[in-house]
């Protein structure tokens, strides 16, 4: 159901003038009547003629937003010359047909809002001051002060009431609009569908199409939606190029292509184009029910595009302000995507590049270190020595590794709990265990027994420790290595020393990428220092330890 007024505004105002001026003839003729004087006839005549021009009037405008248009100040200007009359040739003052006033002012409201309703209200008040004095003059007034004083306190009251009112009750929302479409889907069609539906069901309009570009692409797409279901298009770049004519780009705009005719919104009043050159693009046209309807431009960080709402019941200036409020609604809930689409592709990456780092510190440095063990059992094989041993420590090392790389897919999942809280200096001794016998290395460890931390701290020194393990091997010769660990004042330093030959001269001592990537993510700084005599590593990570 549509949720702006089912009835339109000019419709709603030719009813009330009907209305007012049926009663006001009924009156005048079938009930007794102090207008019995020349004057009175005039009234009559004036009533009878304002009810069949209101009748005329209702009829020319019902179906043609237009004319309505076209015509509402001239028909506002008729209704004020008549309160202006009746009062002249009605007791002046004291008329009966005072309460013409309301209908003028509200009418003034809903057309044309509380600026409308000010200059109403100033220019009644002014006609009913002249109207009144001149009746006097002519004897067909009536002074009566009371009636006088209250009336002018209604003409002053109400018109700043509606004012205030239309000021401060500002334009009625549209309702929110949530477009999903979880992961890659956030850049393509489906939270544009959901917000064509929701054009669609807030208008009542027959059908909707969207033609947009997305950021970054040439291409140009158009999707409709109509009662018989929904498509999408790619056109070429420039394909429908101007969708509108210049004079509406980037504006709000209603329009009857069959008559060329086009209303577009300008601050807070409505503008007749001028006739001629048709409104919107003949291919946005085709396959449609009707050829007049709605347009408003959209934009986001991912899309720009124009809606043309076709066949929207009633359709009228009115509509003109329910399509900014249909603009800023969908063009924020597209923006609203656009962000969380930005988001979810950077945690995305985020999550990609901890994945590459773990394996590159993890199985990757197996991998290599596992090589070299094969090819010191290939030399003692081939030497005559014993080699089972060796073997099985082998298969216990990469059954270990199974077991930590299922771990670390279990945390890819969320199947393993993240708050879960290890030894921290148990774990370490444990990994440089295992790094003993991965390596033909010796190692010195120095840690503050009884540091608990969560596990997925622990996993991520374990795995800068692997990386720098592996790096004083391989590429610094390594025989001893060191690692110290402290904790103080929130920050976990960790310091790892190599008896090797240093970084290679030509890197300048750079700091290892991938070492340098998963302390930046953790927050923490790094430092190195290498000469020939081996090097230092020392990292820093902010750590509350549990206890």
């Amino acid at each position: 159901m549509r949720q702006a007024n089912h009835q339109r505004s000019g419709r709603v105002i030719s009813l009330g003038r009907l209305a007012l001026a049926a009663v006001f003839l009924a009156c005048i003729t079938f009930l007794p009547s102090p207008f019995d004087d020349a004057y009175g006839k005039s009234v009559f005549y004036l009533i009878a003629g304002y009810t069949l021009l209101a009748i005329a009037y209702l009829a020319l405008t019902w179906r043609d937003w237009w004319v309505e248009h076209a015509t509402g100040v001239a028909a506002h200007a008729i209704d004020i010359a008549v309160f202006t009359l009746t009062v002249l040739l009605t007791e002046g003052f004291s008329s009966p047909f005072f309460s013409f006033f309301t209908f003028l002012l509200l009418s003034a409201m809903i057309r044309w809002g509380w600026r409308g309703t000010a200059v109403t209200g100033m220019l009644v008040l002014l006609l009913y001051f002249g109207a009144g004095a001149l009746a006097m003059v002519m004897g067909t007034g009536d002074l009566e002060i009371s009636r006088v004083v209250f009336r002018v306190t209604n003409l002053m009251v109400l018109p700043l009431l509606l004012i205030w009112f239309g000021i401060n009750q500002g334009d009625r929302p549209t309702g929110e609009i949530e477009l999903a479409g979880p992961g890659p889907a956030l850049a393509g069609p489906p939270p544009l569908r959901e917000a064509l539906e929701h054009v669609r069901h807030f208008t009542d309009a027959q059908a909707v199409r969207l033609l947009y570009s997305e950021a970054d692409e040439p291409w140009q797409r158009l999707l409709t939606l109509t009662a018989d279901g929904y498509r999408e298009q790619q056109l070429d770049p420039g394909e429908i190029e101007p969708s509108v004519t210049p004079e509406l780009d980037n504006a709000f705009f209603i329009f009857d292509s069959g008559r060329r005719r086009a209303l577009r919104r300008e601050g807070t009043r409505a503008r007749r184009l001028r006739p001629g050159e048709a409104p919107v693009a003949a291919p946005l046209l085709a396959d449609m029910p009707i050829a007049s309807g709605l347009s408003f431009p959209v934009r986001s960080e991912l899309y720009e595009g124009r809606f043309f709402v076709f066949g929207v019941p009633g359709l009228c200036a009115d509509d003109l302000r329910a399509g900014e409020r249909l603009a800023e609604t969908v063009s924020r809930a597209l923006e609203h995507r656009s962000l969380m689409s930005f988001h979810e592709e950077r945690t995305a990456t985020r999550t990609r590049l901890a994945f590459s780092r773990d394996l590159h510190d993890g199985v990757v440095q197996l991998l290599a270190g596992t090589a070299l063990r094969l090819e010191g059992v290939k030399r003692a094989a081939a030497a005559g020595r014993p080699v089972d041993e060796d073997v099985s420590n082998l298969q216990a090392e990469l059954s270990a590794e199974q077991r930590a790389l299922r771990r670390l897919m279990g945390r890819m999942r969320a199947d393993v709990p993240a708050d879960r809280i290890v030894d921290l200096d148990g774990s370490v001794a444990e990994l440089i265990a295992r790094m003993a016998r991965q390596w033909p290395v010796r190692f010195e460890f120095e840690g503050a027994r009884g540091l608990l931390a969560p596990a997925t701290i622990a996993h991520e020194i374990h795995q800068l420790l692997r990386e720098a393990i592996a790096n004083a091997v391989r590429h610094g010769g390594a025989d001893r290595i060191s690692i110290v660990m402290a904790h103080a004042s929130g920050t976990l330093t960790t310091r790892v020393s190599d008896s090797g030959s240093g970084f290679d001269p030509a890197l300048g001592g750079a700091i290892p990428w991938s070492l340098e990537e998963r302390v930046r993510a953790l927050g923490g700084t790094i430092r190195v220092e290498s000469d020939s005599t081996g090097s230092r590593i020392a990292f820093s990570l902010p750590v509350e330890l549990a206890t």
